[in-house]
């Protein structure tokens, strides 16, 4: 047996991530499980399709089994996001290989940047930069180039190589023996909006989805598109930000400073910021383009605005996955489960049931994902009354 981990967002599943596991297989994978983000990602919004279509989307495409990232760490940094991935994929004790795209696809120089990333003297140095008041990305990768040369540094310009840099520092903190396997990625860049042969970006292909355009179905699986017509049918995709757009303005105008500085990631008085431009603000895209400066990427401030609409406090991820939320699998993944039975070091969990019998942790990451999915659902176009965390079931094909 060879299990290759992948980590992902699949928002939505596309012929690139196709081509990945296809190119896992070509590797010897016997199986595949992916550790996929939640109802809310990375970039700071709703994923355009609920976690268990998206986990179905994930099946049909050649994963055996999908394994979910909780909202704290969905909904965070790339470090974060990286490191909470690692651990849940870690933790199931069967894992051989984490394969991810890459632009590079050079392993020595993504090692070698993990490992000058964490180096005292990179850490002293991006805070000098950090200083000169730039963001904190283009501040560390000055500081990496002093370690590793500029040419190596410049890596850190490519989203994916971002990314993989983040799980080789993951894997290297726990001295996990999964083996970093990246694979040279094709097709457009992370959020280019621009079609390259065949394949075209998840951020392009959302926003034909929002558009109503649907084109962008000649660029996934035929499987996948579906899965989303039999959503866009039920009214319950595409999800968008602008329908709780309202919801989240409303919910900042009522905080002050001190609710917001527990946030994650608010430093250096950027909580006041915050409430100076949600006092102005109208549109959800007014607020972020408001708050946005030098120093704060995007990115960042989209993460924010979610995670204090949410509720996340900075301190909801700062330990372990506390479990092993199983959201689909096939006949393979049914035999990584069995086997992970005795290999995991974290509870496997099938059914919402089984949170009860977890610890205070673990029942307030859980209490996030019932929270964070009920504001979800009122996101669909036809919005859902509250529960459909504890009822939707595990998708199995």
């Amino acid at each position: 047996m060879s299990v290759h981990g992948i980590i992902a967002e699949y928002n939505p599943f596309h012929k690139g991530h196709q081509f990945m596991m296809n190119q896992c297989r070509e590797q010897g994978a016997s199986h595949i499980v992916v550790a996929m983000s939640g109802n809310f990602v990375q970039r700071g919004e709703p994923a355009i399709m609920d976690k268990w279509s998206r986990a179905r989307t994930a099946l049909l495409g050649g994963a055996d089994l999908v394994v979910e990232i909780p909202l704290a760490w969905s909904l965070s940094s790339a470090e974060g996001f990286a490191r909470g991935g690692v651990e849940v994929l870690n933790a199931l004790g069967c894992v051989d290989s984490l394969s991810f795209g890459s632009e590079s696809a050079e392993l020595p120089a993504l090692q070698s940047l993990a490992k000058a990333a964490v180096m005292p003297e990179t850490i002293e140095n991006t805070k000098k930069y950090l200083a000169l008041k730039i963001n904190y990305p283009s501040a560390r990768q000055k500081a990496i180039a002093e370690s590793c040369g500029e040419s190596t540094a410049q890596l850190l310009e490519n989203a994916n190589d971002i990314l993989g840099v983040e799980y080789i520092k993951a894997l290297n903190a726990i001295h996990s023996k999964i083996i970093p396997n990246p694979i040279k990625r094709i097709g457009p860049g992370h959020d280019s909006l621009k079609q390259e042969k065949s394949y075209l970006s998840a951020s392009q292909i959302r926003k034909q989805l929002i558009a109503g355009d649907f084109s962008c179905f000649d660029f996934m699986p035929h499987e996948v598109t579906e899965i989303i017509n039999t959503q866009l049918k039920l009214g319950r995709a595409p999800v968008k930000i602008k329908n709780i757009e309202t919801s989240i303005l409303s919910k900042l105008r009522v905080m002050d400073a001190v609710g917001i500085e527990r946030a994650p990631d608010i430093s250096e008085g950027l909580e006041n910021r915050i409430v100076n431009c949600v006092r102005s603000s109208i549109t959800i895209d007014e607020l972020y383009d408001s708050i946005k400066t030098k120093r704060y990427t995007h990115s960042r401030i989209r993460r924010i605005i979610m995670s204090l609409f949410l509720d996340l406090k900075a301190s909801d991820s700062k330990g372990t996955p506390p479990y092993i939320r199983v959201l689909g699998f096939n006949e393979k993944g049914q035999e990584l489960l069995k086997q992970a039975k005795n290999t995991s070091t974290l509870p496997i969990i099938m059914k919402s049931s089984q949170i009860k019998e977890l610890d205070e942790y673990a029942q307030r990451v859980f209490d996030l994902e019932c929270l964070s999915t009920d504001i979800y659902t009122l996101a669909m176009p036809t919005p859902l009354p509250c529960g459909m965390e504890m009822t939707e079931n595990v998708v199995r094909v």
